[in-house]
């Protein structure tokens, strides 16, 4: 919540792709909380990076995102189901304690319920409709991957989404919520994923 676009860099993650020659173009965006906040988020995202991508013919598009920007990463994939080719969630936050233990004491997320009409500022119970939908029907959005420490203070959305997805798109690590396991993670999910190959070697 409180990095910036160049801890990516500074933490090994570009070097980490292109250390493996995976034929992919990056951009990493500064969303911080202020666009959160101020519901900018979509437009930015829009105006910044799917326009340009789509202008470019870019023939798949992937976002990721760790904590806070995994949220952000997972409710542009809501919006823009049919258009992004995957997302890889790192540790993400994915909701408040209330809801989540709501989905857990319903007995998950495929005995869960949502509401029939979900007012437009709970976007949170609305991402877990869609969650549990797209994760029902797969076929209707982008591969999802989930990727955490297993001492990660977010575990309990985690443990709600990882039954949820094919175990070749979830990876663990010994690790608390910070860059280092982080790391860890994406080197993992790079190396063992089905993303370099779907995106190609160079």
């Amino acid at each position: 919540m409180g990095d910036s676009d160049t801890d990516f860099r500074d933490h090994g993650f570009i070097d980490a792709i292109r250390a493996r020659q995976i034929s992919v173009d990056t951009i990493s965006a500064n969303l911080t909380l202020g666009y959160y906040a101020r519901q900018t988020l979509f437009e930015r995202i829009e105006t910044d990076i799917l326009v340009p991508a789509r202008a470019a013919g870019y023939s798949q598009i992937w976002f990721g995102g760790v904590s806070m920007g995994g949220l952000g990463s997972a409710l542009v994939a809501e919006r823009h189901a049919k258009e992004l080719a995957g997302v890889i969630l790192i540790a993400p936050y994915l909701g408040d304690n209330d809801l989540l233990t709501e989905i857990a004491r319903a007995g998950g997320v495929g005995s869960w319920q949502p509401p029939a009409t979900i007012p437009k500022q709970d976007y949170q119970r609305e991402l877990w409709r869609w969650l549990k939908g797209v994760t029902e029907q797969p076929d209707t959005g982008p591969a999802i991957y989930l990727a955490a420490g297993d001492r990660d203070k977010l575990a309990l959305a985690h443990h709600l989404l990882a039954p949820r997805l094919p175990k070749d798109r979830v990876f663990h690590t010994h690790g608390n919520h910070d860059w280092g396991p982080w790391s860890v993670l994406w080197a993992d999910f790079l190396d063992h994923s089905d993303f370099r190959t779907r995106c190609a070697e160079q």
